[in-house]
C-alpha cells in the first residue's frame, strides 16, 4: 500500500551495517520510505509518513549523504533537504534521528550577549520570544547551525524564551537579559 508515485533512490554499500545491499526508495505522495534487500527481495518500511517528528513529506529525491552514514531526503515543497542520520540502529535496521536540543553556551543572565547551542538532525528555526509569546528576534532559519548562535539582539531587560523548531519537534530554554 501507499505506492502511488515511487521516487527512486540508491543501493546501500555492502559495508553499511544497518542495511547492506538494500535499495532505498520512497513514495512522493505518502512520504513513506522503504528498504528492499536486493538478495532476498524482502522489503521493510524505514520511515512512515510523519515519522521521526518530520512533517508530511512529498519526497522528490532520496540520496546517500556524501560523507556520513545518512539518507538525504528532499521534500518537494518547500524544497528542504532532511538528513536522516543514524544515531543508533535497531535490529531491524530502522534509522533513528538524533533529537533536537537547545542549550545555553554562554552566561545567563546576560547583559550584552549570550550564546545558544543548537543540535538538530535537519533544518531548524531558532527564535526569541517574550513573556507574551511574541517573537522578538530570529537567530537562525536553515540547516543545523555549525556553531553556537550569538544572542545579541537589542532586547529590553527581562525574561525570554529561545525556541528551536525543526525536524525533531520543538524545544526551548529560558534566558534573562539583565540591566
Amino acid at each position: 500500500g501507499g505506492r502511488a508515485s515511487i521516487t527512486g533512490g540508491y543501493v546501500t554499500p555492502e559495508d553499511n551495517l544497518a542495511l547492506p545491499n538494500h535499495y532505498i526508495y520512497g513514495d512522493f505522495l505518502s512520504g513513506r520510505i522503504w528498504a528492499l534487500d536486493i538478495a532476498t527481495m524482502d522489503e521493510q518500511v524505514i520511515l512512515e509518513p510523519g515519522g521521526l517528528g518530520l512533517p508530511a513529506l512529498n519526497i522528490s529525491s532520496i540520496d546517500p549523504h556524501p560523507s556520513e552514514p545518512a539518507i538525504l531526503v528532499t521534500n518537494y515543497d518547500p524544497g528542504i533537504v532532511y538528513s536522516l542520520n543514524r544515531v543508533s540502529t535497531s535490529e531491524e535496521g530502522v534509522p533513528e534521528v538524533s533529537p533536537l536540543a537547545v542549550t545555553l553556551a554562554g552566561p545567563n543572565p546576560f547583559r550584552q550577549q549570550t550564546s545558544i547551542r543548537v543540535e538538530s538532525p535537519g533544518p531548524v528555526r531558532v527564535t526569541v520570544v517574550d513573556l507574551l509569546g511574541r517573537e522578538v528576534a530570529q537567530l537562525w532559519d536553515g540547516p543545523a547551525p555549525p556553531s553556537p548562535l550569538v544572542l545579541d539582539a537589542p532586547l529590553a531587560p527581562g525574561v525570554y524564551t529561545v525556541r528551536a523548531e525543526g525536524v525533531g519537534g520543538s524545544t526551548s530554554v529560558r534566558v534573562v537579559k539583565a540591566r
